[in-house]
């Protein structure tokens, strides 16, 4: 859960651009049909007893989904 643990704080509205992000890079990723199966998508996802997800790849695609928000926000400061 270290990837998890080590990400910034968002605010509820920033947590909600997050999981729109994650979810687009989902659909990216499903390929030519489109169709993201989302009872295997929260399956992957479900964190385990020991604190990590079912699939490492999905963690990663989330901190990057919170990164780019957090990178977004970070330039609207400047």
């Amino acid at each position: 859960m270290a990837i998890l643990d080590n990400l910034p704080a968002l605010t509820g509205k920033e947590a909600y651009h997050a999981m729109l992000e994650f979810l687009r890079i989902e659909l990216e990723l499903s390929g030519k049909d489109g169709i993201v199966h989302l009872g295997g998508l929260l399956a992957e996802l479900e964190l385990e007893p020991n604190g990590e997800s079912a699939d490492q790849g999905g963690t990663l695609q989330f901190a990057d989904a919170v990164n780019r928000v957090v990178m977004q926000r970070d330039s609207r400061r400047d």
